[in-house]
């Protein structure tokens, strides 16, 4: 394998004309939104590119259309390279790890040679389904806290609980060391945000999300997506993934379906992700989807590695031509 990672993006991501590149000049792209609008029997490729935004939000939108993106940006490059498949790459080119941002470790999957694109569609159709259908048994919303230590937000938190012995409120993501993203109930989210403004957080965004993802807000539907995903039609990945919820490299079947599972209620430990990455001295880093969250991030933290996002048809051909050439 190469020395090289690839990483996919998770949900907020989504802007209405994503894919509208790569679905033009592509056609493994092309396809990748035909089959997406097949399986999932809905104009995904006509939602992604027209919208509107509103809709596109919705979590059982958002998180096919990120799926979906990820993998024609993914397709697109491939295509450009002359392969169909990540395992097809001359081994240079071949990601050591790979690893995705919450729904991005589905594309992960996907790539690693995990699950297929039809199974994929199926699986993240199943989840944002369900945490679709948690978001409205509670209602919540996740912001993220920039220039405050993990260590603090967590006390800050449980602070804002302590207020209410009913909120959820807690840390979602582990970003960066200097990132984190809250989410809980809004009550509970507006109590820690006030706090950790007074802390003197540098800044305060709320996410383009309607729920508490990856927190106890979506334990009313923990026990079905374990249903879910025991039934998953997983196979051994060819390329180890980075997961989410332990930041563990795995391969095998049962421990992917277990970090899946874990998933939902875990919290992402991103900032763990990009250590590794760094520690194992990966570079380039593709980011493949809609924008560039995570290659800033990881710019941010490894200041001496290349991440690049390739969201068009121009960069992924671009990148695959220097790659081929070097």
């Amino acid at each position: 394998m190469g020395n090289r990672a690839f990483v996919f993006p998770g949900q907020g991501v989504q802007r209405v004309g994503m894919g509208a590149d790569v679905m033009e000049h592509s056609a493994a792209a092309k396809q990748v939104y035909a089959t997406a609008d097949a399986v999932l029997d809905m104009h995904l490729s006509a939602l992604s590119v027209e919208g509107p935004q509103q809709t596109l939000t919705e979590t059982r939108n958002a998180q096919p259309a990120i799926f979906t993106a990820s993998v024609a940006c993914l397709a697109a490059y491939l295509e450009a390279c002359g392969v169909e498949s990540v395992a097809e790459l001359p081994e240079a080119l071949q990601p050591a790890l790979v690893a995705g941002h919450s729904i991005g470790e589905f594309a992960a999957l996907y790539a690693a040679g995990a699950i297929s694109l039809e199974d994929g569609l199926r699986l993240v159709r199943a989840r944002s389904e369900l945490m679709q259908r948690a978001v409205a048994d509670l209602p919540g919303k996740m912001v993220a806290i920039i220039g405050v230590s993990p260590q603090v937000v967590l006390q800050l938190c449980a602070r804002a609980r302590s207020a209410d012995v009913e909120s959820i409120v807690s840390i979602a993501t582990f970003n960066t060391p200097q990132q984190v993203v809250i989410a809980g109930d809004v009550a509970g989210v507006d109590r820690a945000t006030a706090l950790l403004k007074e802390r003197g957080a540098r800044r305060v965004v709320p996410l383009k999300v309607s729920g508490a993802f990856h927190t106890q807000a979506m334990v009313s539907v923990q026990a079905e997506w374990h249903a879910v995903v025991a039934d998953a039609p997983l196979r051994p990945a060819n390329i180890p993934v980075v997961a989410n919820a332990t930041a563990n490299i795995v391969t095998a079947a049962d421990a992917l379906r277990q970090e899946l599972a874990l998933q939902l209620t875990s919290p992402v430990r991103w900032a763990a992700t990009i250590d590794i990455l760094m520690r194992r001295n990966l570079d380039p880093i593709f980011e493949f989807g809609p924008g560039a969250v995570l290659t800033r991030m990881i710019g941010n933290v490894a200041t001496d590695t290349r991440a690049v996002s390739i969201d068009s048809f121009a960069g992924a051909r671009r990148e695959a031509a220097a790659g081929l050439a070097a």
